[in-house]
């Protein structure tokens, strides 16, 4: 399986990067090619729907917090398999860490052979989604 694994530095506290990482429903913001993400009435599963070459994809993850700004995820359902770990760490009172990790199986069959190249660029696409969220996040307006 493999996997992949990008870090940022965020000009924010880390509970402010944490609101926002899991503001599902923003994805579409800052990421083009997620179409929507719909999490469930508990929060503990998000379907996300993806289009990536003219190719749609869509899956449906359960999320766990395993902290305040710490979260873990995989698949359960969909035409895409991965499972991966998001930590969101304070470096000051305005700067934090994130780091995700993702692993995620290679699809088969031509379907979706769009979706492993996109993969296959794995490294690149995680940074520029975390470069994105990085400028999305830092210039949101502060919540009191």
């Amino acid at each position: 399986m493999p996997n992949m694994q990008q870090s940022i530095v965020i000009d924010q506290p880390a509970s402010v990067v944490a609101r926002h990482y899991t503001d599902w429903e923003k994805y579409p913001e800052f990421m083009p090619a997620v179409e929507k993400c719909v999490p469930s009435a508990d929060g503990r599963r998000v379907e996300t729907h993806l289009k990536v070459a003219g190719m749609s994809f869509h899956w449906t993850s359960q999320i766990e917090a395993t902290g305040d700004t710490s979260f873990a995820w995989k698949t359960v359902d969909g035409n895409v398999s991965h499972r991966g770990t998001t930590v969101i760490e304070p470096l000051s009172e305005e700067r934090s860490r994130m780091t995700m990790t993702v692993e995620y199986d290679t699809p088969a069959g031509s379907l979706l052979s769009k979706f492993a190249n996109w993969l296959n660029l794995a490294d690149s696409g995680l940074k520029h989604s975390l470069e994105n969220f990085k400028a999305y996040v830092e210039n949101q307006p502060a919540r009191v």
